[in-house]
């Protein structure tokens, strides 16, 4: 993401209100704001907790081992034609098998709370496939007409690796979303649970400097008055 301060062509003597990179505003920004225990949770350190890696992962991966089929509607209430589509072999232009693409898309929904998936055409105007940006990466808002009013439709800010911003529409973004509270984006399970998981993650590490170094607290003792060498035994 690109850095939202930047610096402009002022007087060097004329004073700047500047935001210092350990403000927690900052870190906020960037999805990793603190816990009460003190350990910034993101998605790495999320996946970091065992359990929670088993579980998400069971998940995504049992679910991506499924076919996923396309089918039809021949008549209202009448029986279900399957058909072929790019969904059958959903691999995006990066490389993705089918398997990886739907365990990619399964993460983004069981960590964020949200799919965003940027509609790929051929030459003729078809769609061939569908890639999956990162959550973090898109930002949802309401459409909204002159007059400011809404309009009831979404669209979808991505900014790429390069800083670059783009927006899409409804028609050519799909968002999956979990659940939700304003029904703009779905809730994020890491920010829901960061403290848990920050409790979890500061257990982990108490517990690895203990065994690591030892139980034992160390410490420097020190007195106001000279002592001879049986009283320092003593101490």
């Amino acid at each position: 993401m690109r850095w939202p301060w930047t610096r402009d062509a002022r007087d060097p003597q004329e004073p700047q209100n500047l935001t210092s990179i350990g403000d927690s505003a900052v870190a906020g920004y960037f999805g990793a704001a603190p816990t009460m225990a003190g350990v910034v949770v993101n998605e790495r350190s999320a996946l970091g907790i065992s359990a929670f890696w088993r579980a998400v992962m069971l998940i995504a991966g049992t679910i991506a081992s499924l076919p996923l089929p396309t089918y039809r509607d021949t008549a209202p209430g009448g029986p279900r034609q399957q058909v072929s589509s790019w969904v059958d072999d959903p691999g995006t232009e990066d490389g993705q098998t089918p398997y990886e693409w739907k365990e990619t898309c399964l993460l983004h929904g069981l960590l964020h709370g949200n799919m965003y998936l940027q509609h790929v055409y051929n030459g003729a105007g078809v769609m061939v496939g569908a890639t999956p940006l990162h959550p973090l990466a898109v930002e949802p808002s309401w459409e909204r007409r002159p007059d400011g009013s809404y309009t009831g439709r979404k669209l979808f800010t991505a900014t790429g690796a390069n800083g670059r911003r783009r927006t899409f529409t409804q028609g050519n973004m799909t968002q999956v979303m979990g659940p939700s509270l304003d029904g703009l984006s779905g809730l994020s399970l890491i920010g829901v649970a960061r403290q848990s998981f920050g409790t979890t993650n500061a257990g982990d590490r108490s517990a690895a400097r203990m065994f690591g170094n030892g139980a034992m607290i160390a410490g420097l003792v020190s007195t106001e008055e000279d002592v001879d060498d049986d009283e320092a035994v003593e101490i």
